[in-house]
């Protein structure tokens, strides 16, 4: 099968341990409001929602696809073997970070990721993953999309540490 990345991406099954899943109400619908605040400040932009009408009238929204790119990533460290400007490395707390300034924007971890955790950005002309907002976790605090953004507080992330 031939899959035309990045405008085509491969289905995942339905079994893979590291697919990630939101909050649900009682009903089982899931809490998000596709309000996009998450999207909307993730600095990777691995987040992806397409909203739809929500079918209780209750409520405005609802995600047709809420697709979050660390939801496949497990943090195995290939994309750091295969790019050859050294612009993806591992820290000693496991968190794999791509440095996009150095990103020649060749494609190789992309090709190399089994996960399909890198997406190519077309608009930037380079490789971007979900690299935790390490920056915020260096200082004790969530991910980006998980802290206080989530208006349905439906992104949880548990830091150990």
């Amino acid at each position: 099968v031939t899959i035309e990345y990045p405008e085509e991406r491969k289905p995942l099954a339905g079994r893979l341990r590291t697919r990630h899943r939101l909050a649900r109400r009682k009903d089982g619908t899931p809490r998000c409001v596709a309000c996009m605040m998450c999207e909307t400040i993730c600095p990777a932009r691995c987040i992806h929602i397409v909203a739809q009408e929500h079918p209780d009238p209750n409520i405005e929204k609802a995600p047709r696809t809420f697709d979050i790119d660390l939801g496949v990533c497990i943090f195995c460290g290939y994309c750091v073997e295969a790019c050859p400007e050294q612009a993806i490395y591992k820290r000693e707390d496991g968190i794999v970070v791509m440095d996009y300034d150095r990103c020649t924007g060749c494609g190789t971890c992309v090709d190399e990721c089994p996960y399909e955790a890198i997406t190519y950005d077309m608009s930037r002309g380079i490789a971007q993953k979900c690299n935790l907002c390490h920056h915020r976790v260096d200082k004790g605090l969530l991910p980006a999309c998980a802290d206080n953004v989530c208006l349905a507080h439906c992104i949880h992330f548990r830091m150990e540490g």
